[in-house]
């Protein structure tokens, strides 16, 4: 075998191979969730893609996507996915966790589901990714359940899409709204 890198996949048996594997796969999805953000042309569009990749790769039935509001204190409902109720419609970002994450642009994925913040209305947030446009607050994603066979635990792939999600969703859903409102005004 003269390729190093078969070689070292032969060498180090199933195992080695498996984690080859599993790279390609979480590149792959990386990859596609890319491809539907950018090709993205209007927001209905834009918003399934993030649904597909939250219910098919990261495995959650229910979660929501938000916009922060022009005074920059409330995220507002965008989409919701899994029948929440309306008092998750909005959501305060000016102290807490939520306000937190939002200010500095960092994901929120508690280790453990004890360690994880309800909201007003009872709903446990299990995930916050913030959506961010040159390092600035956007919006956000709010996963609150996953499916049972995610055990309750949020893998590496996951932490991957979510920081792909921080950015490429934030700027697909500002592109097809930008592209919208100049459909309205021509």
């Amino acid at each position: 075998m003269s390729d190093p890198k078969a070689q070292a996949v032969v060498s180090n048996g199933p195992s080695r191979a498996t984690g080859v594997e599993h790279e390609e796969a979480v590149f792959a999805c990386l990859l596609i969730t890319f491809r539907r953000l950018r090709s993205a042309l209007d927001r209905k569009e834009a918003i399934g893609a993030i649904a597909d990749t939250l219910e098919t790769l990261v495995g959650s039935d229910e979660f929501a996507i938000y916009g922060l509001n022009a005074d920059g204190d409330e995220l507002e409902l965008i989409a919701a996915f899994g029948g929440l109720p309306p008092s998750i419609a909005t959501i305060p970002c000016s102290d807490g966790v939520v306000g937190s994450c939002i200010a500095r642009g960092e994901l929120m994925v508690p280790a453990a589901a004890a360690d994880c913040p309800v909201l007003p209305g009872g709903k446990t947030l299990r995930a916050l990714v913030p959506l961010t446009l040159g390092g600035l607050p956007f919006g956000a994603i709010a996963v609150f359940r996953l499916l049972e066979q995610k055990d309750g635990v949020f893998d590496e792939m996951d932490l991957d899409l979510f920081n792909l999600l921080k950015t490429e969703a934030a700027m697909a859903l500002n592109a097809t709204r930008r592209r919208e409102a100049r459909v309205e005004t021509s």
